[in-house]
């Protein structure tokens, strides 16, 4: 069983450091076109009315992600303010660690 192990991370250690290697420009790049709409969310949140409305109101054609743009960018840049390195290496993180999370689906 532990064999098995050590043999699928040897696997898997070449394709992070593909995806790194190919993730390397956008990890250096600042905020793009749209982040700065979902970046302008945190200033807007008073109370907790304010954070309901914020997460689940439609916009940007009537879409509403909670979790991968909305909580995403209030929590961050409450945390990290505009240092864009933080967005990027957790968005990095999610994907590296999606396959792992998701075995048959890939």
């Amino acid at each position: 069983m532990r064999q098995s192990v050590l043999r699928d991370a040897w696997l898997v250690l070449p394709a992070l450091a593909v995806m790194a290697w190919l993730d390397w420009h956008g990890l250096k790049t600042w905020f793009q076109q749209d982040d700065f709409a979902w970046l302008s969310q945190g200033g807007r949140i008073r109370s907790l009315e304010d954070f309901v409305h914020a997460l689940f109101r439609p916009a940007a054609q009537g879409t509403v992600r909670v979790f991968s743009e909305r909580l995403y960018f209030i929590v961050l840049e409450r945390l990290f303010g505009l240092d864009h390195r933080p967005f990027h290496l957790i968005g990095l993180a999610s994907q590296t660690f999606s396959p792992q999370r998701f075995p048959p689906a890939c």
